[in-house]
């Protein structure tokens, strides 16, 4: 077959393109948070690994809003330029709607022309603080390479978000490549708009998603493939289990799934296959509360609302556990779980974009696509309903902890609602549920997707297969085409000047 038509190829051209589009045109700093983001990553470019605290009067209110001045405040001193472009441009994105000329970048109704290293300013982001260093890892490499041949805050920041889906980008041609089964599912999870529109910004949620997406790919390998677990595979098993300790925490049960692997490979039930498990498991734990110990006092939502208090909130749980079930409840049934009425950056306009049914067409036809390479399941590994039993169990487990996270730090106390709740915060556990739907729906139609051996059936099913590629490829073009032209519409005024 075609190498342009791998899935993974496909993927990187269409997430290039159209990343690579959002991520110049829409202003720097109008991403969720992204001053907050942009001051941390300078902060760690100058060696600050922990946010220290700040006093509140050393802040500039013009640039940072402190709702409660009786608790700790994080954050530091840094550049003017930077922060005031971030911020003026997130005001005006997201509170005033303004509509820009084209090209944002010398639109007169935005911040562009700042300078970097001029001045510095007071700014809190306590919000950012707990994120450790490993999350910003790209930005900051790129943030210090751009600042060698430019001084434009503008320039610096775009240079730091195009870190970021860069490294994404690879990632995710990596694991569409490596993983054994949904080649082209993951494909088409790779170019949804929530996928690319919410790493378009400058954000933690970038390398989260990396790791996650690493550990869930590793373990499919370690489970569906042939012969012993190779010394790549518990490589990258290690390195994503114990850099889950380091990214938003509440990411970290994820690592429990290597302990799936000797129930569902009888083969692994060995003692040095558990002492390999037991050990990445307990260093990523070990990690976990190491870094814990540097920010469990902050206070995240100090800045947003001064009727959040998680002491308070978390013993309120504690005594209400029925009325906190049925917040958690209404939350689940309100969920949009596979990302199709979610536009990232795009969303934040309040714009309504009625597109998300080409997205479910794309995952329908992705589910009867096999590639060449992908093992086919009715040859496949023992265990797959305790797979994807273990996979519901994980995201469920997950989508917990994360609007528990978000009742605590963002909710005043006692309210009949969980605030703060975006669907970004699932984008990395997303996998998860599509993998359940792709294994469960492969193996019940296993005997037709995958026919039994002869020249007549094979040849039929290959020219079945070539077909439905080249209306999937095709669809996937489509859609980033109507996300590119959504994007014109969102951001830009109808009369797009070009200057």
């Amino acid at each position: 077959m075609d190498s342009v038509l791998r899935p993974e190829w496909v993927f990187l051209v269409l997430f290039l393109v159209f990343s690579t589009a959002a991520t110049l045109l829409v202003p720097m700093g109008a991403g969720p948070d992204e001053p907050s983001h942009i001051a941390r990553v300078e902060q760690i470019a100058d060696g600050v690994m922990v946010t220290p605290t700040i006093e509140a009067s050393q802040v500039d209110r013009d640039l940072a809003k402190v709702a409660d001045t009786s608790q700790p405040v994080y954050g530091g001193f840094q550049d003017y330029g930077l922060i005031h472009t971030a911020v003026q441009n997130m005001r005006s994105y997201q509170g005033l709607m303004s509509l820009y000329s084209f090209p944002a970048w010398s639109a007169s109704n935005l911040v562009t022309g700042d300078r970097f290293g001029e001045q510095r300013v007071g700014f809190a982001f306590s919000n950012s603080a707990v994120n450790s260093p490993l999350v910003y890892l790209p930005q900051v490499l790129f943030f210090r390479l751009a600042g060698l041949f430019t001084h434009s805050a503008w320039w610096l920041i775009f240079a730091m978000r195009m870190g970021g889906i860069l490294t994404l980008a690879l990632a995710i041609f990596l694991c569409i490549r490596a993983i054994p089964v949904g080649k082209w599912f993951m494909a088409v999870f790779g170019i949804l708009p929530s996928t690319i529109l919410t790493n378009t910004a400058l954000t933690a949620d970038t390398i989260t998603t990396v790791c996650c997406l690493a550990l869930i790919t590793a373990f499919m390998v370690a489970w569906m493939r042939e012969g012993p677990v190779s010394r790549l595979t518990w490589g990258v098993l290690a390195v994503s289990s114990v850099s889950m300790g380091m990214v938003k925490l509440s990411y970290l049960p994820l690592v429990f799934l290597l302990l799936l692997l000797p129930m569902v490979r009888p083969e692994l039930r060995t003692r040095r296959t558990w002492t390999w498990v037991g050990g990445i498991v307990l260093a990523s734990l070990v990690i976990f509360l190491v870094w814990y110990m540097q920010i469990g006092g902050v206070n995240t939502g100090v800045l947003f609302d001064s009727a959040v208090k998680p002491a308070q909130q978390k013993k309120f749980i504690l005594g209400h556990p029925l009325f906190y079930a049925k917040n958690e409840l209404s939350l689940f049934l309100m969920m949009d779980f596979f990302q199709v009425s979610n536009f990232g950056i795009l969303s934040m306009r309040g714009t309504s974009l009625e597109c998300g049914w080409i997205y479910l067409i794309l995952m329908a036809i992705a589910l009867f696509v096999p590639d060449p390479r992908e093992r086919p399941l009715n040859e496949g590994r023992s265990g797959i309903w305790w797979v994807i039993s273990a996979f519901i169990l994980e995201y469920l487990v997950m989508f917990v902890l994360i609007s528990t996270a978000l009742y605590l730090q963002f909710t005043p106390v006692g309210a009949p609602y969980i605030a703060g709740v975006q669907n970004r915060y699932f984008i990395p556990i997303m996998p998860l549920l599509l993998l359940s739907v792709l294994l469960m729906a492969r193996w019940i139609l296993a005997p037709r997707i995958d026919p039994e051996p002869g020249e007549v059936r094979l040849a039929a099913a290959e020219s079945r297969d070539r077909v439905l590629i080249r209306i999937l490829s095709s669809g996937m073009a489509i859609s980033i085409l109507v996300m590119m032209l959504n994007l014109l519409r969102v951001v830009y005024d109808k009369g797009i000047i070009i200057r």
